[in-house]
């Protein structure tokens, strides 16, 4: 979850010393994960100064940190109705919305972003990914496509994100020549591609054939509208949480990328299990994207098992003793990572619920 914060001097800043005062001591707390201070800093300038827009957003990060995400959505609409051309608060509180999985809010939030500053390619590439949350990939890709035209004219080092999110949405779209494409240049520019998606590309052309002539079964279910729905699935999800974590990463490469997807559509929307994927809990997934798919399958799957679910501390623990497995286990083909490495060492200590305890 990508949030930007702002500096006192993006806007107007603030014409109150006392407000602009609390603001650095709030900056201060927040630079040393000290959220109930740095909130309280946060509010007293908000209070002194009511149109210090730079407070609004900042504060925000803090309920983003501790999973208070409707406080997050309240005060990021405040910061819109200060400063309605913000361009941050509009894309972070798309962002959130993505987060809370409220994905056609999100979408009309990027959207309002693209009407108030069309050359701003945020807008473009976050409505992408909210269409895409939503199987609408043939619009996404046109989005990902006007997110591209921007970031190019810029030479901005987003373009590897671009190329990445374009590809993905070209392949659900059935454009595999456009993927390829897509994904080739997203790898030109230094994107880690996971082994899973590589190999489908590669192979999906080749095994492609027409429904009548094929004897494989069908594709996993992506339609869920209702609860029955996903409880319905759960014996399924059970399965494919269980396979991503003990099948080794080298076998089965387009099997992995197609239950990776399942499992992610599936516990991203599922109504009734909360997971909390703050940039704490999650700080592995930049070095190892598989073990992330790991991580959420097998909370979710504690989730279902043991009927806990909103129970964020022993379900991420549940998701980082796999992941841990699953690392350990695939190490030489996933290669080091110094995050889970830390968790490791914790787990061998006993503390590893330590790393969760925030939730």
């Amino acid at each position: 979850m990508n949030v930007t914060g702002s500096a006192a001097e993006m806007y107007d800043g603030t014409k109150s010393e006392k407000a602009n005062e609390f603001f650095n001591k709030a900056s201060e707390f927040g630079k040393v994960k000290d959220y109930k201070n740095a909130e309280k800093f946060y509010l007293k300038a908000i209070k002194e100064d009511p149109d210090f827009v730079e407070a609004f957003d900042n504060v925000v990060r803090i309920y983003l940190a501790t999973g208070n995400y409707d406080k997050a959505i309240t005060y990021y609409k405040k910061s819109i109705e200060i400063y309605p051309l913000g361009i941050m608060a509009h894309q972070n509180l798309g962002v959130v919305y993505n987060f809370t999985k409220e994905y056609k809010k999100a979408e009309d939030a990027y959207q309002l972003l693209i009407d108030i500053h069309p050359k701003s390619a945020e807008g473009y590439f976050g409505k992408a990914n909210a269409l895409m949350m939503q199987q609408e990939f043939s619009d996404a890709l046109v989005n990902a496509k006007k997110a591209l035209e921007i970031y190019e004219k810029e030479d901005s080092y987003h373009l590897a994100d671009g190329y990445y999110l374009a590809g993905v949405n070209a392949l659900y779209a059935g454009q595999l020549e456009e993927a390829r494409k897509y994904i080739e240049l997203a790898r030109a520019k230094g994107s880690k591609i996971p082994p899973a998606l590589d190999e489908a590309l590669q192979k999906e052309a080749k095994e492609k054939k027409p429904k009548e002539e094929s004897n494989e079964e069908e594709e996993m279910e992506f339609k869920f509208e209702t609860e029955e729905d996903f409880r319905k699935q759960e014996p399924i999800f059970v399965k494919v949480a269980t396979w991503l974590e003990v099948t080794p990463i080298d076998e089965n490469p387009k099997e992995r990328f197609e239950f990776s997807t399942y499992a992610l559509k599936w516990a991203s929307e599922v109504p009734y299990i909360s997971l909390v994927l703050d940039e704490k809990t999650i700080a592995f997934s930049k070095e190892c994207e598989d073990c992330l798919m790991v991580f959420i399958s097998n909370w979710a799957k504690h989730a279902i098992e043991t009927k806990d679910y909103k129970n964020h501390k022993a379900g991420a623990l549940a998701g980082a003793e796999s992941l841990i497995r699953f690392y350990i286990k695939n190490k030489s083909s996933l290669g080091k990572s110094s995050e889970i490495e830390k968790m490791i060492k914790l787990q061998k200590k006993g503390k590893l619920k330590d790393l969760f305890k925030h939730l």
